[in-house]
Formats: structure tokens, sequence, C-alpha cells
């Protein structure tokens, strides 16, 4: 599935969640995909910021979880994260 975020969205998006411009979000083009991440972005699901009470900065425990079992933020279902967290 394309995506379906624009900027518009995003501006929105960013302030309900408190991610700072200083992270750079981007929207990605509206043909790109999930796995079309250029080198140095990382991509978030907006259902994963929705449902599972993930937030950005990250907290270390969660960084430190994804690390120790060798898992990607993108491996986890929105509910299995809410379950990390």
């Amino acid at each position: 599935m394309s995506s379906r975020v624009d900027h518009r969205f995003l501006e929105k998006f960013s302030l309900k969640y408190g991610i700072h411009p200083k992270y750079n979000p981007t929207a990605p083009q509206s043909h790109h995909l999930i796995t079309d991440c250029p080198n140095g972005y990382i991509v978030l699901s907006t259902k994963h910021l929705e449902c599972s009470n993930i937030r950005i900065p990250f907290s270390n425990l969660f960084l430190d979880f994804l690390k120790h079992y060798k898992v990607n933020i993108s491996q986890l279902a929105p509910l299995g994260a809410m379950k990390v967290m």
C-alpha cells in the first residue's frame, strides 16, 4: 500500500505526538512504500504511534530491548510494542 501521509498530516501528527522538528520528520512521496526508506532515515507507521504508546524520542529501555533481542521496530506489531512498553 502506498503512503497517504502528506506534509499537512505530518505536521499535525508531529505536534500531537511531540515529534520535535530536530528529528526532521519527512512525509514520503505518495507512491512510496514503507520499504522505500532512504539511507539515514527510519520509517515509522503512524498506526504504531497511535496504537502502541510508543513516543519519540524512544526511551532507553525500549532501545535496549530492541538491541538485546536484535529486533527492528518494524518487526513489532503495535500491540506487541505496547506490551514491551
